[in-house]
């Protein structure tokens, strides 16, 4: 028998030893990609989807209550459409937002249709870790992630109420189904933002998303009440509700 053929056990070794390196590597490799490219539905984006082109359609209710004079109610249509990206006085991307009304509720087969009235023009942004939304100048820490139970976060920290009035929002019920005026919703959270009721008022607030949709969902209700009774006589209050009606991209 030749020797050439019969690897020494010096040799041996090394191959096992290059083996295991190169398994070593292999897994390595495998991890930091993984690590790279996280699970955008994980992190929670879905819950705010960001895209040029992108529309959501609100049907808006109002209540207004002002003393000794009659309750107001408005109805009308609010419709926000991201339009194209520019660079905002942090230096950061940001999309321009605008925001139409129509001043009706009726369900209406197109609503893209609709002589729409140019209302307003906020901004919204998306980085790794949070979603802000300006509005009228001021800019609002909407969401962060990732998402999970129980995140919290100062809402004013990016405006010039931050230190003086920090209020804190905070995600419940995540990755809850919900059901919405006959729609469902399988994957939902809540953000609660302000949960106070006194003799004095209240002042009650809160949003929901949807996974894959955004925002679906917003009431507010902030009153002063009479306090002599501590009855909750409204002395002056406004309520709002606005429920998604339709989205897509244009």
């Amino acid at each position: 028998m030749s020797t050439s053929s019969i690897a020494s056990p010096t040799t041996a070794k090394g191959l096992i030893i290059l083996a295991c390196l190169g398994a070593i590597a292999l897994l390595m490799a495998q991890c930091k990609s993984s690590t790279l490219e996280p699970n955008e539905q994980n992190v929670g984006y879905t819950y705010f989807p960001l895209a040029e082109g992108q529309y959501r359609i609100y049907k808006v209710d109002e209540v207004i209550n002002r003393y000794q004079q009659p309750t107001q109610r408005l109805g009308y249509l609010v419709k926000e459409l991201i339009g194209d990206t520019f660079t905002d006085p942090r230096g950061q991307q940001a999309y321009r937002l605008y925001r139409y009304k129509y001043q009706d509720t009726a369900r209406v087969a197109d609503y893209n249709a609709l002589s729409w009235q140019l209302d307003s023009l906020w901004s919204v942004r998306r980085a790794a870790n949070t979603s802000v939304r300006t509005e009228n100048n001021i800019p609002y820490l909407n969401l962060i992630f990732p998402v999970r139970e129980g995140s919290n976060w100062n809402v004013n920290q990016y405006n010039q109420f931050g230190t003086q009035n920090p209020v804190i929002y905070r995600v419940r019920d995540f990755g809850k189904p919900y059901t919405l005026h006959g729609t469902n919703y399988t994957k939902t959270l809540r953000v609660s933002q302000y949960n106070d009721f006194s003799c004095l008022g209240q002042d009650q607030r809160f949003e929901l998303y949807a996974d894959g949709v955004g925002l679906i969902f917003k009431s507010s209700q902030i009153a002063a009440f009479n306090p002599d009774s501590c009855l909750g006589k409204v002395i002056q209050g406004r309520s709002l509700t606005q429920t998604l009606v339709a989205s897509g991209n244009e």
